[in-house]
């Protein structure tokens, strides 16, 4: 493989890496917030709210990813337009389309283990955060979300746990 190639994906790997950190804080910021919010007259320690957002924010960046993709595409060519890389590989005979294929083909390899990887991650941890804010909710036994997939119900019923899913079509019906 040419030394532009390893050249490109490490360029589009720190873009996408810059994106995802900053994109990352604003999310656990969000979420803090949120869990505060929901906090508010609950007496509780004080790394709960921390804790629980932390827990949550991997799902939630998993559901921004393909704009984090084209956020750090675009952080990409500026950062070559400015560093006036991108005229250095016009003169070497690199094309546009080179370029841009070598980052799709990276963005194809990174969102294959972003799904295999990262999801089962992130939904781990989601359900580790269900399971304890629920123990906060008002009768304890039970919580709803609201997901891509359609309305989620966790309850207890006769000290057996239910975890029930609508799916979105019918969330209308309801």
């Amino acid at each position: 493989m040419n030394t532009y190639v390893f050249f490109i994906i490490r360029k589009f790997f720190s873009s996408f890496i810059f994106v995802y950190l900053v994109v990352g804080s604003l999310a656990i910021i969000l979420n803090l917030l949120t869990e505060l919010e929901f906090f508010r007259n609950i007496k509780i320690q004080n790394y709960l709210p921390i804790y629980l957002s932390l827990l949550d924010t991997p799902i939630m960046m998993f559901e921004t990813f393909p704009f984090l993709f084209f956020i750090s595409t675009l952080l990409f060519f500026n950062n070559l337009l400015d560093d006036n890389e991108l005229n250095i590989f016009k003169y070497t005979g690199l094309k546009n389309s080179t370029i841009i294929k070598i980052i799709c083909v990276t963005t194809f390899a990174l969102s294959l283990i972003i799904i295999s990887v990262y999801y089962n991650f992130s939904s781990n941890l989601k359900n580790l955060y269900l399971s304890l804010k629920k123990e906060y909710t008002n009768d304890g036994k039970y919580l709803a979300v609201i997901t891509n997939n359609g309305l989620w119900i966790r309850d207890l019923v006769n000290k057996k746990k239910i975890i029930a899913n609508i799916p979105i079509k019918k969330i209308n019906i309801l």
